[in-house]
């Protein structure tokens, strides 16, 4: 049993570091995309805090941090930035309208597809709950709620975040 949970450990570790690689690279890349380290940083928020509500959500629910939910954090980041990378592409090429417009064409641009790929991805993570295994079972439950979260990070907190910081967003964009 000590071995057990000494190789459950390990896993969890490990995860967390990957996760923590996972965002430095993703970081990277919408540095790359944004030209802004800036704007990577707030692309970058609408997706860590669906992740620690995700975490927190677990710990009070008591659902175990163990090999399979630790991957949660690596799993959601990974699709969910795919909205993210959406919207902020097409605010890109809006930005000579301004912050306000850009934003409104990036939204109205992107949110059929981000609606879509998000209830394909979190409905079948979610559809992983039918499963009579623990781990499998928390694992899409958690998931896919945190994908739908990330969604509505995107739709809510990147707008804000973006509008809040008007002036250097654009200077940098531009």
């Amino acid at each position: 049993m000590y071995e057990f949970a000494r190789a459950e450990e390990a896993i969890a570790y490990g995860q967390l570091f990957g996760l923590a690689l996972a965002a430095g690279a993703i970081a990277l890349i919408l540095v790359a995309l944004m030209r802004s380290v800036a704007l990577s940083l707030i692309a970058m928020l609408p997706n860590a805090v669906p992740i620690g509500i995700g975490l927190g959500a677990m710990g009070l629910f008591g659902l175990p941090l163990d090999a399979a939910t630790v991957c949660l954090g690596s799993l959601a980041l990974g699709v969910a930035v795919d909205d993210t990378i959406h919207v902020m592409t097409w605010m890109r090429g809006s930005m000579h309208e301004g912050m306000e417009d850009a934003l409104t064409r990036s939204l109205g641009a992107a949110l059929p597809a981000i609606l879509l790929t998000t209830a394909a991805v979190a409905g079948g993570f979610m559809l992983l709950g039918f499963s009579d295994f623990v781990l499998v079972s928390n694992l899409g439950l958690v998931t896919g709620a945190v994908v739908i979260l990330c969604l509505i990070a995107d739709l809510t907190l990147l707008p804000a975040l973006l509008l809040t910081l008007k002036g250097p967003a654009e200077t940098a964009v531009r």
